[in-house]
């Protein structure tokens, strides 16, 4: 399970950052489908906090079960995409603020 996770995660962080570099070269039709799913995959929920004890009970349940090699990858996998997430975020922010909040 933490195997396919990860590479879900690979794969949805690989498009969130290549959806945040191609804003600023998108055509109109093209830029407001990329900043619709940018704002959808970087909205702020409610239950952020879950996501995160989640992903750490996860790291320290597989760490203590001896699945040493697994948690390792499975914890570098969960800090890129956090950052790729807070990444594709500030492009977005960055966007919005050099069109003067107009899309």
């Amino acid at each position: 399970m933490a195997w396919i996770i990860s590479v879900l995660a690979i794969l949805v962080s690989t498009l969130m950052v290549s959806a945040a570099n191609r804003l600023q070269k998108a055509e109109n039709e093209k830029r407001d489908v990329l900043v619709k799913y940018l704002e959808n995959g970087t909205r702020k929920s409610s239950t952020k906090w879950l996501g995160k004890v989640t992903g750490l009970v996860a790291i320290v349940c597989m760490a203590l079960s001896g699945w040493i090699f697994t948690c390792i990858i499975y914890a570098i996998v969960w800090l890129t995409a956090y950052m790729c997430f807070a990444y594709a975020k500030k492009e977005l922010e960055d966007f919005k603020v050099l069109n003067g909040g107009k899309i």
